[in-house]
């Protein structure tokens, strides 16, 4: 499906909310993010900055790690005005690496 534009979030309590996907984020100095999706039982943690502020963390989660979760991975940008600048890219010892890591651990616990 297409892409979501970047998302429209609240802010309260020292905490932003997203609107439409049901997640919400604590922002901290220098790229300390973390962003929980209690729907799917995931918090998502960043530790690294970027030049672009925290609008290409929240696409990510929001069609990235949301998009891989429930199947609804943007596969078409065709036509989608507001996507995120590239993900930054350094160079380590000759190999290019991501500038930003995510790790998921799912755990399933019987309720």
């Amino acid at each position: 499906g297409p892409a979501t534009p970047y998302p429209q979030t609240s802010y309260g309590y020292q905490w932003w909310i997203d609107d439409d996907d049901g997640w919400y984020s604590a922002r901290g100095y220098d790229g300390q993010f973390i962003y929980v999706i209690p729907e799917h039982d995931i918090v998502v943690v960043f530790s690294s900055d970027n030049e672009d502020g925290p609008y290409e963390y929240d696409w990510l989660v929001s069609n990235g790690i949301l998009g891989a979760v429930t199947n609804n991975y943007p596969t078409d940008l065709t036509g989608t005005t507001d996507l995120p600048p590239d993900i930054p890219y350094i160079l380590v010892g000759g190999v290019a690496l991501a500038g930003i890591a995510v790790v998921a651990i799912i755990v399933r616990v019987r309720r």
